[in-house]
């Protein structure tokens, strides 16, 4: 079978919903209120859209309400608001690119998700960058530090302790993970760095000024199978949206003390696990203060079929599945490659949206009518569909684990959060 190149799309920085991209669905939000005869209060729903990090409206926003017909939304500024008279409501909602296209739908109650946001970025030669200067003192021989911004780092040593990095105009925050031969030290941070458009921004990480202990945890996975091929690790999810990865050996991470940490620091611990067959399991525990921790990888999730619900006007897709124990959102994520630009669909639902039933079917709507659509964002016949297709279950509100969020959410310490999904292709 074809492994698809999709699978591990935004799921290790899980994090990182209705953001773009869970309670257990018993627990879901009652849009119907305490009362079984009393009417739901209606609920104003306001979704949020971004071009490249700044609040801007997109190419295509469409809203259905309840299972009503799809009609335009318009926006000025990025805000489009509404009150689905059924409570119940689901929006499409267009990115463009030049080197892709995404096309994405989400299905929701106003109850359940009140503010989704969706983001994208235009890939513009306009796109402009900062670079930060950082340079690493008092490192020790056979020690080095791995510099961390963002998602991404830099290792610098005794011999070479000066690094640069691009990143994005704005707030940063710069950590150094400090090795002693094969064993994390230390770590040590630069806060709330201001890195400015088009100019060079020095930053020092001083190992003797700067430097925090850190301390060896365990990390215990059970649930894998024996065809599973496993991973554990872990990252400390900094208040800025830095990632600094604290994995020590096969199942260990150093903690960072709770003392040394500020605003939503957290750490997070990830297992995850792919089989023979084209299932991919993860599971998270995000922890204020580090501690020796067992996580369980969540059962597989099997979709019953993922395939084209039609060729004309457009190739569209339709899925149908089982229902996932304590599943607070279902999606499916496919794509075409073989032609620029890319395209993309994904399609999310929460658990209040599609109800209490034992199985379900989606089917992806024909907007090509609607004002504003165009025929470049249809996927076309005869060209590999790669599609992913999962469920996610958590002990927070999905809403906050969007895949993609930069920064970690408040008041999350204890938190769990799982994904299973399976994987596949088909031509339409």
């Amino acid at each position: 079978m074809r492994t698809l190149g999709i699978i591990l799309f935004g799921v290790l920085a899980a994090c990182g919903g209705g953001g773009d991209d869970g309670n257990p669905a018993a627990d879901a939000p009652d849009a119907g209120g305490s009362s079984p005869d009393a009417e739901p209060a209606p609920i104003e729903v306001t979704m949020t859209t971004y071009l490249d990090g700044e609040k801007a409206p997109l190419p295509f926003v469409a809203l259905q309400d309840g299972d009503g017909p799809w009609t335009v939304l318009d926006s000025d500024d990025g805000d489009y608001s509404f009150v689905p008279a059924t409570g119940r409501y689901a929006l499409a909602t267009v990115c463009t690119h030049p080197a892709y296209v995404s096309l994405r739908f989400y299905h929701a109650t106003a109850a359940e998700q009140a503010t989704p946001e969706r983001r994208c970025s235009t890939g513009t030669d306009g796109s402009t960058f900062a670079t930060l200067n950082i340079g690493v003192d008092g490192l020790a021989d056979s020690t080095s530090a791995n510099v961390w911004v963002d998602e991404i780092s830099v290792t610098a040593t005794p011999d070479d302790p000066d690094v640069t990095r691009s990143v994005s105009p704005g707030r940063h925050d710069v950590w150094g993970v400090v090795w002693a031969d094969t064993t994390i030290d230390s770590v040590m941070v630069a806060r709330d760095v201001d890195a400015v458009a088009d100019a060079e921004t020095g930053v020092t990480l001083d190992v003797d000024a700067h430097a925090v202990a850190t301390s060896l945890f365990s990390i215990e996975t059970t649930g894998p199978t024996e065809s599973d091929t496993v991973w554990a690790g872990a990252t400390l999810w900094s208040h800025h949206g830095t990632r600094a990865g604290l994995t020590q050996g096969v199942s260990g991470y150093a903690g960072v003390p709770a003392s040394a940490l500020a605003g939503n620091d957290i750490h997070q611990i990830s297992v995850a696990a792919t089989s023979a067959d084209q299932r991919y399991r993860a599971a998270y525990v995000y922890l204020r203060d580090p501690a020796d921790v067992v996580v369980e990888l969540p059962p597989v999730f099997r979709a019953s079929s993922v395939h084209s619900a039609g060729t004309r006007p457009s190739v569209r897709l339709a899925m149908t599945f089982d229902a996932y124990e304590g599943a607070a959102l279902y999606g499916l994520r496919a794509s075409q490659g073989d032609d620029s630009p890319t395209r993309y669909v994904t399609w999310e639902g929460t658990a209040g949206w599609l109800g209490d039933l034992e199985s379900y079917s989606w089917e992806q709507p024909d907007l090509t009518h609607l004002e504003g659509w165009s025929s470049a964002w249809d996927f076309v016949d005869n060209v590999v569909v790669d599609w992913e297709a999962y469920a996610r279950w958590s002990t927070l509100d999905p809403s906050l684990f969007d895949f993609d969020r930069s920064q970690p959410p408040a008041n999350v310490d204890g938190v769990r959060y799982s994904f299973a999904s399976e994987w596949d292709y088909f031509v339409p």
